[in-house]
This record gives C-alpha cells, sequence and structure tokens, in this order.
C-alpha cells in the first residue's frame, strides 16, 4: 500500500511542477532556459527594404548576392513579433515572386507556368498562457516558420 501512495504522491508533485505559474519578472528568462533544450531556428538577419515585386532587376547582374537572391524563387527575411510566445520575435522568410524567375528569349521574366512555393520548418516555442490565480505558465508549442522559397510546378488539382 505504501508504495502506491509513493507513487501518487510523486505523480501529483509532477503535475504540481510542470504547470507552474511564474510572475512577469521571471516568465521570460525560464522560458529561454527551457528552449535551450531544442534546435534553435538559424540565425536570419531580416533583409533590407526591398521595392514590392518580383525583383528580376537581381538576374541581370552577376549572381554573388546571398542565396536568397539568387534563387529563382527569391526571398526577403522579415521580423515577426507575438508576445505570447517565446522567442517573442523571429525572422520569418516571404516569397517575393508568383511565379519563378527565369530567362526566355534572353528576357528575364517572372514565369507563371511556375510557382515560388514556401519552404516550412517547424520549430519549439513557449507559449505564455495566463493563470487563473495571477502570472504565467508555460507550454511547449511547435510552429511552422517559413525558412525560404523554392519554385514548384503547379499544383494539379487547382
Amino acid at each position: 500500500m505504501k508504495l502506491a501512495q509513493i507513487f501518487i504522491l510523486a505523480l501529483c508533485a509532477a503535475s504540481v511542477t510542470m504547470h507552474r505559474c511564474y510572475n512577469e519578472a521571471e516568465v521570460e528568462k525560464k522560458a529561454l532556459k527551457k528552449l535551450k533544450k531544442f534546435p534553435r531556428p538559424p540565425d536570419m538577419t531580416p533583409s533590407p527594404n526591398f521595392s514590392p515585386g518580383c525583383p528580376l532587376e537581381l538576374f541581370k547582374k552577376p549572381a554573388l548576392e546571398p542565396l536568397e537572391d539568387r534563387s529563382l524563387s527569391p526571398w526577403k527575411y522579415e521580423i515577426v513579433s507575438n508576445t505570447e510566445f517565446y522567442p517573442q520575435t523571429y525572422t520569418q522568410a516571404v516569397c517575393l515572386c508568383k511565379g519563378c524567375i527565369m530567362s526566355r528569349n534572353g528576357t528575364v521574366i517572372d514565369n507563371q507556368d511556375y510557382n515560388s512555393a514556401p519552404v516550412i520548418g517547424s520549430w519549439v516555442f513557449m507559449k505564455r498562457e495566463k493563470c487563473k490565480k495571477g502570472g504565467y505558465k508555460l507550454k511547449l508549442e511547435r510552429r511552422d516558420v517559413i525558412m525560404g522559397c523554392t519554385c514548384v510546378r503547379p499544383s494539379s488539382s487547382r
């Protein structure tokens, strides 16, 4: 009988510590500490301001630029902010073209016969949720993050 009581007590203690509430001053520190156990998204520096639209002009000069500028489906990186998650800011790719950049009869075009599609990675974040008695509890959550873009054939189901 004692072994069963110890097991139940241990189970109760584990469930209490998993849903501990943290005050405003300690919640971020605890979230970032817990996140150290998981791989982080690669460090992607936000892109300088691009003019809107598909950057065809990039393909009229030698290909010495970073990967996101040399791709047939170029992208830029933007900062995403969300105060309900840790980290609260991260970078995410945004595809710049609807189609893919190709050369047709010596002219560089945004070829709509193909599609630029996002390349998605799944990363672990800590979600901050309010506790009933004040403070915040932390919950692990996987979220999709767009890492880049690639050129694909259009889906035949559309």
